[in-house]
């Protein structure tokens, strides 16, 4: 079920030992960040319990900046 509000959700912060609050009012989608280790969890109101914002994965294609270009090598052709 969606519920709207015209409500901010509201972002607790803490450490990754502390104990997340529970029984929140104000529903779904209050934040709570890790000081220490910088993960995300939202808030569902429905199983009382916070789930985790799943980290996305690093890029690791090469940048087109740094793949050498055809066009800027020198011409050698003295002709």
């Amino acid at each position: 079920m969606i519920t709207a509000t015209n409500v901010q959700p509201l972002t607790y912060y803490g450490l990754s030992t502390d104990t997340k609050p529970t029984g929140i009012t104000g529903g779904n989608g209050q934040k709570f960040i890790e000081i220490d280790t910088h993960a995300e969890f939202y808030y569902d109101e429905a199983g009382d319990q916070w789930c985790a914002v799943p980290t996305p994965e690093p890029d690791t294609t090469p940048d087109s900046d740094t793949t050498p270009d055809s066009d800027t090598t020198p011409d050698t052709d003295d002709t």
